[in-house]
């Protein structure tokens, strides 16, 4: 089981304040080599989107638990970091294209404007529901 403390802070939406990887390593490194596999990549590309060397990627391969930066950074290149870590997959569907417009774009909005667009979202989300002809 691995437990992340986050915690909310005013400039960033999450910080990772600690981390405490208890899995069984063996297990973990090897969903790290097969999340490898799935997204195609030899262990030097691995290691380069980690941001590490090839010798410390090999290490993370062979029992070493990895960082939570490293696995962070894997996870923007599509590995599922969770599910190394944890054994667990999150169901989720990707985005669409239109859909990760609308999160790229509420992304640079301050949060407090992005709270906004939020609220007229569901309200037009309840008004369309609302309407004769909605499904």
């Amino acid at each position: 089981m691995c437990q992340i403390v986050v915690t909310e802070h005013r400039d960033a939406p999450i910080v990772v304040t600690g981390q405490d990887i208890s899995t069984n390593s063996g297990e973990l490194t090897a969903r790290l080599r097969e999340a490898r596999a799935l997204l195609g990549l030899k262990q030097a590309e691995m290691a380069k989107i980690g941001g590490v060397s090839l010798n410390t990627q090999n290490r993370y391969e062979g029992g070493t638990p990895p960082p939570i930066d490293y696995l962070l950074r894997i996870g923007q290149a599509g590995a599922d970091w969770y599910w190394i870590v944890t054994g667990n997959r999150i169901d989720t569907e990707p985005l669409d294209e239109v859909s990760a417009e609308i999160v790229n774009l509420l992304r640079q909005l301050p949060s407090e404007l992005a709270l906004v667009m939020l609220n007229h979202v569901r309200q037009l989300v309840d008004v369309l529901a609302c309407s004769p002809g909605a499904s």
